[in-house]
């Protein structure tokens, strides 16, 4: 396996964030996807299926299993109440009392939970536990935070783990996180640790909740909970490896996965039939992130494969000139979600809208007020 040609250290596939096969830190070619590709000529797939630990993990022998449902987003998932999630970036702008305006309007609007990101780009914001704690307790709102294998090592890791538990949030969602500042400069310096990827990430998480110990054995105080979600790219080029991935995922003791931002219900199934032929039985929710400009939406397309439709870019142009811009994608994410909210495949929809800032809040209430009522 070519963990050490990896500059994320992986060892349990791809990062996710490449595009065609192409690394997304150096822009060479991806050395998992390489080995995929001489593995699938000797007939040897199978060998991505199964989790893979370094030597620092101790406990190597459990064997996570699905669980009763103790989340209120869980909860709504496994009632088929198809749950409507909305997305907090935590970027470096924006204070804690933002932030908490941002999330007691939008549950207001019809949002049934709230997720919150981790140093998107890695640029250093507000640390999601916080904003998360002041929702839970002083609003009552469902929870779920981000977490990324980009800046913590692993005891750091368990010790966040924790606080999230000890803080009564009942939602964690894993992902291996970008390379820091990728699409600016890095004038701050900021070295990455990615010490865990994902897969292994998601295996420490379920030790810490089901266990009560780290990943060498140590006993932990209490009895931590939380559900733990993960992350998929319905884009990946080759789109299997992303497939045997989850399927590891999975057997880590993955409970549901967050695609990324989708724009047909084509890239949405393309995506869970192959997974569910793969042997993979956890939920899917899908997510949808309006576009600012036909711009965006023809680098998305062009650079990251992302699969958006002719009429959505064209209608993006149009509404750009007449600066109807918002007002368009609040339509289109309507119509989107009339499609997906007919899926039996679909168990949930996050609404993502990049900021915090009064334009972007107000698009997805707007959003919220028609997506509450077709989803239920």
């Amino acid at each position: 396996m070519p963990r050490y040609g990896c500059p994320k250290r992986m060892l349990n596939g791809p990062c996710g964030g490449g595009s065609r096969g192409v690394c997304e830190v150096d822009e060479r070619r991806c050395v998992w996807v390489e080995a995929y590709v001489k593995a699938l000529e000797k007939q040897r797939t199978h060998i991505f299926e199964y989790p893979l630990l370094d030597a620092g993990f101790q406990m190597v022998e459990h064997e996570p299993r699905p669980r009763e449902p103790r989340s209120t987003l869980m909860k709504m998932i496994f009632g088929d109440m198809k749950p409507l999630i909305y997305e907090v970036e935590l970027g470096p702008e924006g204070s804690l009392d933002e932030v908490a305006e941002t999330i007691k309007r939008v549950n207001e609007a019809g949002f049934d939970a709230v997720t919150m990101t981790d140093n998107p780009l890695g640029a250093a914001g507000i640390d999601p536990l916080a904003p998360a704690a002041v929702a839970r307790f002083l609003l009552g709102v469902e929870m779920a935070v981000h977490v990324t294998c980009r800046d913590r090592s692993r005891a750091a890791l368990v010790s966040w783990l924790l606080a999230v538990a000890g803080l009564g949030i009942g939602n964690v969602i894993v992902s291996t996180g970008d390379w820091p500042l990728l699409y600016r400069d890095n004038r701050w310096s900021i070295h990455p640790v990615f010490d865990l990827d994902s897969v292994r990430l998601t295996y420490l998480a379920r030790l810490v909740t089901d266990l009560h110990v780290d990943h060498t054995g140590r006993r932990l105080l209490g009895e931590p909970f939380f559900h733990v979600g993960v992350v998929a790219n319905p884009y990946f080029d080759p789109l299997d490896i992303e497939i045997l991935k989850l399927v590891k995922k999975q057997r880590a003791g993955a409970e549901f996965a967050v695609t990324q931002p989708i724009y047909t219900t084509g890239a949405f199934l393309k995506l869970v039939k192959a997974a569910r032929e793969r042997g993979v039985e956890i939920p899917f929710i899908a997510s949808l992130a309006p576009l600012k400009s036909y711009r965006h939406a023809v680098y998305l397309a062009e650079r990251m494969g992302v699969e958006i439709p002719e009429d959505y870019r064209e209608g993006l142009k149009r509404n750009e000139v007449d600066g109807n811009i918002w007002s368009y994608n609040v339509e289109y994410m309507k119509k989107l979600t009339e499609e997906l909210a007919s899926l039996e495949e679909v168990s949930g929809i996050l609404f993502i809208t990049h900021g915090i800032h009064g334009g972007v809040v107000d698009l997805a209430i707007d959003y919220a007020r028609e997506a509450s009522r077709i989803l239920k």
